[in-house]
């Protein structure tokens, strides 16, 4: 597979005992997707957004949350309505 970003998040995914910066560096190549993450969740709580699986994709990245962890919040949050502001 040649998609950098699918490489770093299967190794992330695979690999639970090295750290982000370690799957990083032994890539030795640009994970676009790992800085766009960060811009995006900052920008979503600038904005005021509720973005959960952004939220999430934050926190392991760079809070060091363990993946299955936040995969496990994700699906045990309360459901709704993903466009409820809209119609507000």
């Amino acid at each position: 597979d040649l998609s950098r970003n699918r490489q770093f998040g299967l190794a992330l995914a695979q690999e639970s005992d090295l750290s982000v910066s370690s799957i990083l560096s032994e890539m030795g190549q640009t994970v676009e997707g790992y800085s766009t993450a960060r811009s995006a969740y900052l920008l979503s709580q600038k904005l005021k957004l509720d973005t959960p699986i952004l939220r999430m994709a934050y926190e392991v990245l760079y809070e060091n949350r363990p993946v299955r962890d936040a995969v496990a919040h994700l699906l045990h949050r309360e459901q709704k309505g993903e466009f409820d502001l809209i119609s507000q």
